[in-house]
């Protein structure tokens, strides 16, 4: 945090966590930010599944915690609908 010069806190529904994972890794094939050569498949990996069940909720109201003391600028996504209306203004791909 050092380096940085802002903050997205990107934190959205378990069931949007699981379905993006999904569509990401069953269907984006080549997605940028993938990580694995041209010949092999991304797969659904059991140690990400249990991730997202279970840790990454334990972790929410840490990492809230963090996110409400910074005084960089800072933006929370807290559903679909907001990170959508932030693809769309940042004009993302």
């Amino acid at each position: 945090m050092d380096r940085a010069t802002g903050v997205i806190l990107l934190d959205i529904s378990l069931p949007l966590m699981l379905m993006r994972y999904f569509r990401r890794t069953v269907f984006q094939r080549e997605r940028i930010g993938g990580v694995l050569a041209e010949h092999q498949r991304d797969r659904i990996n059991s140690d990400m599944l249990k991730y997202l069940l279970f840790t990454t909720p334990k972790n929410r109201a840490h990492h809230r915690a963090i996110f409400d003391e910074l005084t960089m600028p800072k933006v929370a996504l807290l559903s679909a609908e907001q990170v959508k209306r932030c693809w769309k203004e940042w004009a993302l791909k």
